[in-house]
């Protein structure tokens, strides 16, 4: 069971990961982690059987993947996205209404994550409301580093920050931040996490290490897991 690993050990795990597009071997994996092998040999099976990582052969050597990126490669995204933007464009030119970059990645993080659901059918998904977040909210937007920051259960809000968002740094791009901002939020509420206001807090442009999104809730988030629980 995943709750009881160690979750320093289970993000550093999945932050190596991260950087890989053709995988990692175990022993690659203890050497990036700095983890005894036997640790990582542990781990690994747990955390396919949670969803979060998947295991190829390639002849005696056996790599591991996270599920995102084994789901990029294995689906075709590009062609995806282009039909999503191109029906939400058309959305709303029909009710004659300028969006705005925040509104454009609102509705495509809400198709986007519907898609990502979709793919996931019929396999296991993670059981634990931090790694839901952690599968669901990068989706379709790969060579983003989304990282869900640490909370407590008292907690009113959900803080999640992109380290390599397209912005750049650069005032001309602020607006892309909104586009960011937006999708994370569609993302949130296909999930059913209800949303009462969000806000970048930081943003690259102010020599921020990433661009840091808020996003407040009207529950805690222990009262949100159990809720999320229920209507599975």
């Amino acid at each position: 069971m995943i709750k009881k690993l160690n979750k320093k050990i289970v993000e550093e795990i999945l932050n190596a990961l991260e950087g890989t597009v053709w995988g990692m071997t175990i022993e690659e994996i203890s050497e990036v982690t700095k983890r005894h092998r036997n640790t990582i040999a542990k781990y690994m099976p747990e955390l396919e059987k949670a969803g979060l990582v998947v295991s190829r052969n390639i002849g005696k050597y056996t790599f591991w993947l996270l599920r995102t990126t084994f789901k990029y490669r294995k689906t075709d995204i590009a062609r995806f996205l282009i039909q999503s933007l191109i029906k939400v464009l058309d959305e709303f030119l029909e009710k004659k209404h300028l969006p705005s970059p925040f509104e454009i990645g609102y509705k495509l993080g809400k198709l986007c994550s519907k898609y990502q659901d979709m793919q996931l059918k019929g396999e296991s998904k993670p059981i634990e409301f931090e790694y839901v977040l952690g599968i669901f909210v990068p989706t379709m937007l790969p060579r983003l580093s989304y990282r869900v920051e640490k909370f407590k259960p008292t907690d009113r809000k959900i803080t999640i920050s992109v380290a390599n968002c397209p912005c750049d740094g650069k005032p001309e791009n602020k607006k892309v931040c909104e586009f960011v901002n937006g999708f994370i939020l569609g993302s949130l509420e296909y999930l059913g996490v209800p949303v009462v206001k969000s806000e970048e807090v930081e943003c690259q442009i102010n020599s921020a290490k990433a661009c840091t999104f808020e996003y407040a809730l009207p529950i805690t988030i222990e009262e949100l897991s159990k809720k999320l629980d229920t209507t599975k």
